[in-house]
């Protein structure tokens, strides 16, 4: 009972770093993207405009002229190959290419050699191409990097740039006294023959005996070197062609570099800068431009090849072809023989298509329709198959999709059965409703009912599976494969006005017909989510019928099957056997629903199963930080917000619409609770929205027709009134779609605790307008609220009363085992100074142990009970005249009783003001 205590990334040029790279790794050479760059802000356009004009013609003139005819060569004699197709009045003699008229005697013997060998021949360029580019890298590789020839702009040219270098020396730019590396220009007739000089000694390499001179760093001065004793010049090694390639522009970047020495001119260190970086870009140039010929000499050659072999297969044909007209034209039995084997076999071929055409080449795109969820299928059965093996006896689909199918709907028949046309069938199981089948125009007929061969492919590995059906348990369409026109509410069930809304239309007791006029969509398992329906409505003597929509998990196929009672785990009779010793007015057991309600994962909600929760009133939701502290301290995982406790906590828009008092009365705005909230989730926290339902007295002044009428008071809101259900419900939607919870808590739900005395004086009008128990009203609310929260992506909780949990309907309407059997979790609020007896609050563990083990054997009624979720006293006691102080021991014994009874879902401790001092004196009761 709350209400008892309710308060509210360098440059363009290669350092030896870069040099070193790529020689570790030449795939990466021709690929400059990872050195280029801008040095310092300035741009490269004007240096690579000067390389391009003056380095791009010698790198043309490099290229080897032998090669280069020699692939030309080869191209022109592949595409000769690839495009001279044969015409029909045409042979390959009337051709003269003009490959031929250019040289006549290479061609002609490669014209020959395609005539006989079309396809070698193309092979044979390619091989020659790639033997010739062999013999260039052997040459290259016998004489070694030290006989290279650089492009010929080597010693005059680097002689006249080092002249031009050292006269720069003294201008604007000179490099000053000031820098390390600063020394005077030289004459020019010196500067010309010392550069000479080194280069040719770079070029032609050391003399016997003498090791190489090392290349200098860029920056660093070039220091006398010790002669080595004289050793044996080492034997060559081979170079790939890429390394040679780019070796050659090492020796150009050697040069530059031994000139780029720190002189009197910063223009001379730019001018080696610049050669440096030419040689390097004319190394990469050069190569890729030798890869791309090849590669495309290589493509091209292949091409021909293909058509080569494509010209090939059609001289082929049509020489066969020639043979069989010369054949056709003989003379005597041999032409008569012939002609009527081609006859024969042409009238066989043309049968064999048109067969398959018209039995199995044609079909349609279909789908499964039968009236319930799953259809009965046939299979052929093959010579030597063993009919019991060919039923499905675990109760799965005959689908390959692996669809369960209904034991009762299919029960397999272990007898074959012979078909008028002579096929033998076998039961091969159930198709599940709206299953995607192509039908065949081939049919059977067995005992007058008219059966289709059908196919089913596997989603996943495409395998088809054939079967026969009944010939009117197929659809064109998916609209069309509900076939049922009456269904009969088997759980007494809400009627929506919308697909798609909470909006209540009406209410269908347990047995009611109702006609199906559509529906909104297929379940994955053949079902119904919800049938469009015509129905009677209960609450008005109207003739014309009304529309709506019902779950289609209420409902049974005839009013027999809807009318009996669910009692397969003693649910029924157990609860005709619970009752008080008198009439209490609050309803019976056994007219309350006991079909399993399906309690499912929600996908990205994971259900808190063990919570150790901490219940936050209006004020501790807005603000959060104290409590937060706390929560950060703990092993807390869970707390309990309030939304509405009879005020609201926030301006809802709900409210607004169907209670404008309630909405005048709110605490705060959406924003101000929404910043709160937010800190918790953050914490890391499962968010439970809490929803005082049916004591509200803002609700019940702008609606007082909604309410129970007792003389003059009309304070509580009727558990009877949809209207009610609806303010409430839509009011949690609210809240989950504008904050985020992961669960809402439905509290006070029943009716007044007076309920008995009103009932005895028959006085009392509580708006019963479907005629329904009390105990019934609260169950189908549960019923109404699951069904729409679950729509929502949320878990659904509801308070009950520790008295629930005794063997009987309570005159408010709770009863602990049909609401268990519903919702995700049930709290109960047994507080220690609510039971009778002698100051049982001075005991809690024995007082709740009590309780508790009540409570796990109402758990035991039903086969999927709610996590047991328990509201524990979290207050000093009695709350009248508190003289016990509930500390950290109190506490755990309610905790330590709970578990001791088998109640594992958590525990909620009950404080109306959400006491800092209080939480912060047992806040080691959060821990695991």
């Amino acid at each position: 009972m709350k209400d008892n205590n309710s308060i509210d990334a360098a440059g363009f040029f290669l350092s030896q770093a870069d040099i070193d790279k790529i020689n570790s790794n030449n795939d990466e050479i021709g690929n400059p993207d990872w050195f280029t760059g801008v040095t310092e802000g300035e741009s490269d356009k004007e240096g690579y405009d000067e390389y391009k004009e003056e380095i791009e013609p010698v790198v043309n003139e490099a290229a080897d002229p032998e090669m280069a005819r020699e692939l030309e060569q080869a191209i022109k004699m592949a595409a000769y190959n690839a495009t001279m197709p044969l015409e029909n009045n045409e042979s390959e003699e009337d051709i003269e290419p003009e490959a031929v008229k250019s040289e006549p005697a290479t061609v002609e013997s490669e014209l020959a050699a395609v005539k006989s060998e079309p396809a070698a021949a193309a092979s044979r360029a390619i091989i020659r191409i790639g033997e010739k580019l062999g013999d260039l890298q052997d040459a290259e590789d016998e004489k070694g990097i030290s006989e290279i020839e650089i492009p010929e702009q080597s010693e005059n040219a680097v002689a006249d740039n080092a002249v031009a270098d050292n006269e720069s020396a003294g201008s604007e730019d000179a490099i000053t006294d000031t820098d390390p590396g600063y020394k005077t220009a030289e004459s020019d007739e010196a500067v010309r023959t010392t550069a000479i000089e080194e280069v040719q000694d770079e070029v032609t390499g050391p003399e016997p005996g003498q090791e190489p001179e090392p290349e200098p760093e860029p920056g660093e001065e070039l220091k006398p070197i010790p002669e080595p004793e004289p050793e044996p010049k080492p034997e060559p090694v081979p170079v790939p062609a890429k390394t040679i390639v780019y070796e050659r522009a090492q020796i150009e970047a050697a040069v530059a570099a031994h000139e780029s020495l720190p002189s009197e001119s910063s223009d001379q260190q730019k001018a080696a800068i610049k050669a440096d970086r030419r040689a390097e870009e004319t190394a990469i140039k050069e190569e890729r431009r030798v890869e791309e010929a090849a590669i495309k000499a290589e493509r091209r050659a292949e091409e021909a090849a293909i058509k080569a072999e494509r010209r090939a297969e059609a001289a082929a044909i049509k020489e066969e072809r020639k043979k069989l007209k010369k054949a056709y034209r003989g003379e005597g039995p041999a032409r008569r023989i012939f002609a009527i084997v081609i006859g024969v076999l042409l009238i066989a071929s043309a049968a064999a298509a048109l067969i398959y055409l018209i039995g199995r080449g044609r079909y349609s795109t279909e789908y499964v329709a039968g009236s319930s969820n799953v259809v009965k299928v046939y299979a052929e059965l093959e010579e030597g198959q063993d009919v019991q093996s060919s039923s499905d006896e675990s109760g799965g689909s005959a689908s390959s999709e692996g669809k369960k199918k209904s034991s009762a709907e299919t029960a397999s028949d272990p007898e074959k059965a012979v078909t008028d046309g002579g096929l033998e069938l076998m039961d091969a199981g159930a198709l599940v409703r709206g299953t995607e089948v192509r039908r065949y125009n081939n049919t059977e007929t067995l005992d007058d009912i008219k059966l289709c061969r059908i196919s089913v492919s596997d989603t996943e590995t495409g395998e088809e599976t054939e079967y026969y059906i009944d010939e009117s348990n197929l659809a064109k369409d998916k609209e069309h494969v509900v076939q049922e026109t009456d269904v009969w509410v088997r759980t007494p069930a809400t009627i929506y006005e919308r697909e798609y809304s909470p909006a209540i239309a009406s209410f269908a007791p347990k047995g009611t017909h109702l006609k199906v006029i559509g529906y909104d969509k297929l379940l994955d398992n053949g079902y119904i989510n919800k049938y469009k329906v015509e129905y009677d409505p209960v609450d008005t003597k109207k003739e014309d019928k009304a529309e709506g929509f019902v779950y289609g998990k209420y409902m049974a196929a005839t009013q027999e099957e809807a009318k009996a009672p669910y009692n397969e785990h003693g649910e029924t009779d157990n609860a005709r056997k619970e009752k008080f010793g008198f009439e209490l007015y609050g309803g019976k057991g056994e007219n309350l629903d006991w079909y399993p309600y399906e309690k499912t994962k929600i996908k990205g909600n994971k259900f808190c199963k063990n919570a150790r929760a901490m219940y936050l009133n209006s004020y501790a939701a807005v603000h959060p930080d104290a409590w937060l502290k706390i929560i950060k301290s703990t092993d807390c995982n869970a707390v309990v917000l309030d939304i509405k406790d009879g005020p609201l906590t926030f301006k809802a828009e709900t409210a607004k619409e169907l209670s404008p008092t309630s909405y005048k009365n709110a605490y705060v705005s959406e924003e101000k609770l929404k910043k709160g909230i937010d800190k918790y989730r953050d914490a890391g926290v499962y968010l439970i929205g809490r929803i005082v339902v049916f004591n509200d007295q803002y609700y019940a002044k702008d609606h007082p027709e909604n309410c129970i009428k007792y003389g003059s008071d009309r304070s509580w809101p009727s558990a009877f009134s949809r209207d009610v259900w609806e303010y409430n419900v839509r009011l949690a939607q609210e809240a989950v779609e504008k904050f985020g919870f992961n669960e809402i808590q439905f509290d006070y739900v029943r009716f007044p605790e007076a309920s008995y005395e009103m009932s005895k004086s028959g006085k009392a009008d509580f708006r019963n307008k479907y005629g329904e128990e009390k105990a019934q009203a609260v169950q189908n609310f549960c019923f109404y609220a699951c069904d729409q929260l679950r729509e929502a992506g949320v878990y659904t909780s509801v308070d009950v009363f520790g008295e629930s949990a005794y063997s009987y309907v309570t005159a408010y309407g709770q009863y602990w085992a049909s609401i268990s059997n519903i919702v995700d979790a049930i709290s109960a609020m047994p507080y220690t100074d609510h039971f009778s007896g002698e100051a049982p609050w001075e005991h809690p563990y024995a007082s709740v142990l009590r309780w508790a083990k009540r409570a796990a054997k109402r758990q035991k009624r039903i086969q999927h009970p709610a996590a047991a979720r328990t509201w524990i006293t979290g207050y000093n006691t009695p709350y009248w005249d508190p003289t016990v102080n509930y500390n950290t021991k109190r506490m755990k014994d309610q905790i330590r009783a709970l578990k001791k009874a088998g109640l594992k879902g958590g525990f909620i401790p009950w404080n109306a003001l959400s006491d800092l001092d209080k939480y912060n004196q047992y806040k080691d009761i959060w821990n695991k």
